[in-house]
C-alpha cells in the first residue's frame, strides 16, 4: 500500500503530521485557540515523520475501537437492566390490581354473606369471581376465608 493511499484513508482531522512548519511566531491574539496566519500542519513531509504519525493514529484506532466495543457491551447491558426493571414494574403493578380486587371482592362477599343472598353460594361465588375478574378458584377461596372468620368470631372465638 502506497503513502499516498494510506493517508488518503485517514481522515482529516488525524492527518495533522509532527514536522517543521514556515512560521513559528505569531503575534498574540485575543482568542488562542483559533488558528491564525501559522500554518496548521508541517510544510515538508519526511517519510519518518509521515511513519511516526502513522502509528500514533493506528494506535489511537485501536484504543478507539476498544472503547466502541466497551460503550457497546454497556448500551446492551443499559437494555438489560430496562427490560428487566419493565417486567419487575409490571409484576408489581399486577399484584397492586390484584391485591385490591381481592380486597373489593372481600367486602362485597362481607356484605352478602351480611345481608344474606338468595341461591347457592356457588352462584355467589360466580357472580363474585366475574364482577372482579377473579377465577372462580380465588373467589372460592375468599368465600370460605371470610366465612370462616365470620364464623369464629360469631362464636366468640376471635375479639
Amino acid at each position: 500500500m502506497s503513502v499516498k493511499t494510506l493517508l488518503g484513508s485517514i481522515p482529516n482531522t488525524c492527518a495533522i503530521f509532527n514536522g517543521p512548519i514556515a512560521q513559528r511566531v505569531e503575534h498574540p491574539t485575543h482568542n488562542r485557540k483559533v488558528t491564525g496566519s501559522n500554518p496548521v500542519g508541517v510544510t515538508t513531509l519526511t517519510l519518518e515523520h509521515i511513519m511516526e504519525d502513522l502509528k500514533l493514529y493506528f494506535s489511537r484506532a485501536d484504543e478507539i475501537e476498544k472503547l466502541k466495543e466497551e460503550n457497546r457491551k454497556l448500551k446492551n447491558l443499559a437494555v438489560q437492566w430496562k427490560c428487566k426493571y419493565k417486567k419487575i414494574h409490571l409484576e408489581v403493578k399486577k399484584r397492586k390490581v390484584l391485591k385490591s380486587r381481592t380486597y373489593k371482592a372481600r367486602q362485597k362477599i362481607i356484605s352478602i354473606i351480611d345481608e344474606g343472598f338468595e341461591g347457592t353460594v356457588i352462584s355467589q361465588i360466580r357472580v363474585v369471581a366475574e364482577e372482579f375478574n377473579l377465577s372462580i378458584h380465588h373467589a372460592k377461596d375468599i368465600w370460605y376465608e371470610v366465612n370462616k372468620t365470620k364464623t369464629e368470631t360469631d362464636h366468640g372465638k376471635l375479639p
